[in-house]
């Protein structure tokens, strides 16, 4: 849209009353930017602006809870799901793995953009895309982390779900001026388990999985240790 052109909005033009109005587009002030709004959810916190629970100038466009951007790092048998969650759960989705080969399989996850860390800097595309609010790390390795950890936008975190034995270093200029944060994250527990599959049968998430049986449990396991289960094997009993 063209500054000058209109756009429709909601505003509280007083307390607890809202109206349909024309906005005109304005172009960003310095260190601000301009965002395309295509979904927007409704939350009690909004009830601030509406209700002026703090002092408002009317009018005021409420609403903060704009399409975040989440990137999951790695298309394995945790990536391969968490790609998924992120796009049913209503985020915009940047997959990020190693190799061009990987760009049809993203897509089809359900990815709105895919990174090839081969062939670019992560951290800097990301930023392209305004920055990470999420990276969610399944590959193992602490330089994998670091890596990344620019491509968060301030306030963003990166949870690391991959194990490995090398060691995370991260800037202190990029933890803290950049107000980001780095967290672990292990199984969850029988509740949270329960709500995932409960999300995955009404949003159609399903894992990708090849089945061995059982007597060929040495070998799953080696092709799994191998990196080369695509992407979770499944013994079966029969």
């Amino acid at each position: 849209m063209e500054v000058g052109s209109t756009y429709p909005a909601v505003q509280a033009v007083s307390r607890g009353r809202l109206e349909l109005t024309e906005k005109t587009m304005q172009a960003p002030g310095p260190g601000r930017v301009r965002i395309r709004v295509e979904a927007c959810g409704v939350c009690h916190s909004d009830s601030g602006t509406v209700e002026a629970l703090f002092p408002i100038d009317w009018p005021r466009v409420p609403g903060h809870e704009v399409g975040d951007l989440v990137a999951v790092l790695g298309i394995g048998g945790l990536g391969h799901l968490g790609v998924q969650y992120a796009r049913h759960m209503g985020f915009e989705v940047a997959a990020i793995a190693r190799g061009a080969d990987m760009v049809e399989l993203a897509k089809k996850l359900g990815a709105h953009h895919y990174i090839d860390s081969t062939a670019t800097d992560a951290a800097e595309a990301l930023q392209a895309l305004g920055g990470a609010k999420v990276i969610l790390i399944t590959a193992s390795g602490g330089k994998t982390v670091a890596e990344t950890f620019k491509g968060l936008r301030p306030g963003g975190v990166s949870i690391v779900l991959g194990v490995g034995p090398e060691p995370i270093e991260i800037s202190s200029m990029d933890l803290i001026f950049g107000s980001r944060k780095l967290e672990g994250a292990l199984t969850g527990n029988p509740a949270t388990g329960d709500e995932t599959l409960r999300f995955s049968a009404l949003s159609g998430v399903s894992a990708m999985i090849e089945t061995v049986p059982l007597d060929q449990a040495a070998d799953a396991y080696a092709k799994m240790m191998a990196g080369k289960a695509r992407f979770r094997i499944v013994l079966t009993m029969d």
